[in-house]
């Protein structure tokens, strides 16, 4: 179950002095691990090779890591590992917020990553 806290932003138009604030609701606070994703990953809508894909990075991107989660077993470059990593993907222009890429991608010194809570 996600949890919301409320976050106070304001928005600003151009140069003009005029400000909006707004309280939005904000995912409670996560690990806050920042690391890369190796170029060529699959990002997926789950912790499992049947899940989804819904984008591949296009090159080395960086990954805001929420939590990790134990799924397919995958033996693959001399790496491997069940564990899945989800968190919030930017691969160039793409932003993948909210989804899956394994482990053995993502580059941590061991899986799963110290700090880092299970889904």
């Amino acid at each position: 179950m996600k949890y919301l806290t409320p976050r106070r932003v304001t928005l600003a138009a151009g140069t003009a002095a005029m400000a909006l604030s707004a309280t939005l609701l904000a995912p409670a606070a996560h690990a806050d691990v920042f690391t890369t994703v190796d170029a060529h990953s699959n990002i997926r809508t789950g912790p499992y090779t049947s899940s989804h894909i819904v984008g591949t990075t296009r090159a080395l991107s960086d990954i805001d890591i929420i939590c990790y989660k134990r799924g397919t077993y995958v033996n693959s470059g001399g790496y491997h590992t069940d564990v899945w990593y989800k968190g919030i993907i930017t691969d160039g222009d793409h932003v993948y917020s909210d989804f899956y890429t394994w482990g053995g991608n993502v580059n941590t010194s061991h899986d799963p990553a110290s700090g880092v809570p299970h889904c």
